[in-house]
């Protein structure tokens, strides 16, 4: 997944096994930057992992690597990755390759959020975080592999920067629970021919539609795109998720949708501003290589077998799938239920503990 926060790598040392990588950067990113950080609890242990430890083999449970030289600047936060020995971790010597090739090119942050201040930048208000504490730092792909093997993990969203071109003032849709939860009719998923780096995949409707696939859907978590690098599973439930999708599961012309239950504040009000409308699915989808066309539209693979993890709320104009696949919060005012005073829900400022972004 091509994170916002993930910094490329530096040239790799042969003799050393190491190279530099700058892990965050303090630029704004959705409105939040990581100024400063509490290195005291990452230097105890700084620890190196791969993909944030989201990857289930037991290799990749394990580091991958130590970090040296840890420095902050104006630039953000620098260090030296030493990888580990391929008999203390194999995993290690494939990231070598991969790292001197510059296959492998990212790194991103695991963190607990500081203390916050706002500033007005560029004529937009920033959150601005400092003393964040670093828990660990993870080596990402970028671009995200999109086929691992035949049960690849899919997140169907663009890396490319959100387009404002959708207008979400008004929650027009929305209806609320009585404790202020927002309830939103969304478009999920779509039949038809997806585009991924160097091969162009098609989504079969009996594929899409089909019944097993579907109840999968039902009850899956909802995240935010920064924890969209990998599958949801109980050890990040809690950090991670935002709501879930209720059990309304269906087909409707093109698209699979359903009401997503959205229950955190914070997210509810960047739905309001408009910055998180697009959907991208994270699912498991075996795929074939197959050449074909469907309705004009060349493809290359054929997914089948699709099994949903988690729904993540995106930027407009990030999803793979395109604006159609977006909560829908268009309506006329009339539609509006009475809802709650949202201004009345309180919050912890810890709701999200423990960030991959």
């Amino acid at each position: 997944m091509p994170s916002k926060r993930a910094a490329y790598l530096g040239d790799y040392d042969e003799t050393t096994r190491s190279f530099p990588i700058l892990a965050s950067s303090p630029a704004p990113v959705d409105g939040e930057a990581l100024e400063t950080w509490d290195l005291t609890r990452f230097e105890k242990n700084p620890v190196i992992a791969f993909a944030h430890l989201g990857v289930p083999e037991t290799l990749a449970q394990l580091p991958i690597g130590k970090a040296e030289d840890v420095t902050q600047g104006p630039d953000g936060l620098a260090m030296r990755v030493v990888l580990a020995p391929p008999e203390g971790n194999p995993l290690a010597d494939h990231v070598a390759h991969l790292v001197r090739g510059k296959f492998l090119r990212g790194a991103s942050v695991g963190f607990e959020p500081g203390p916050a201040r706002f500033e007005v930048r560029d004529g937009k208000v920033v959150t601005v975080r400092e003393a964040n504490v670093l828990l660990e730092v993870s080596l990402v792909t970028l671009p995200k592999d999109e086929d691992a093997g035949t049960s690849a993990m899919r997140t169907d969203a663009h890396s490319g920067e959100a387009v404002d071109h959708l207008d979400a003032s008004s929650m027009t849709k929305v209806r609320w629970t009585p404790f202020g939860a927002a309830r939103i009719n969304a478009r999920i998923a779509r039949i038809g021919v997806l585009e991924y780096p160097g091969r162009r995949e098609f989504r079969p409707p009996e594929e899409v539609f089909h019944p097993d696939s579907l109840a999968t859907l039902k009850g899956v978590p909802v995240v935010d795109i920064v924890d969209h690098t990998g599958l949801i599973s109980p050890h990040d439930f809690r950090q991670k998720v935002l709501g879930h999708v209720e059990d309304d599961v269906r087909a409707d012309g093109d698209y699979v949708v359903a009401t997503l239950r959205i229950e955190d504040l914070e997210t509810i009000e960047r739905i309001k501003r408009g910055e998180r409308l697009d959907i991208s699915a994270g699912y498991v989808a075996p795929t074939v290589e197959r050449q074909g066309s469907w309705r004009g539209e060349p493809y290359t693979h054929v997914q089948s077998k699709i099994v949903f993890n988690h729904v993540a709320l995106c930027p407009p104009g990030r999803g793979r799938s395109g604006p159609e696949v977006s909560m829908k919060l268009d309506a006329n005012p009339g539609e509006v239920g009475a809802g709650a005073d949202t201004s009345r829900v309180i919050v912890s400022n810890g709701a999200r503990v423990i960030r991959a972004s």
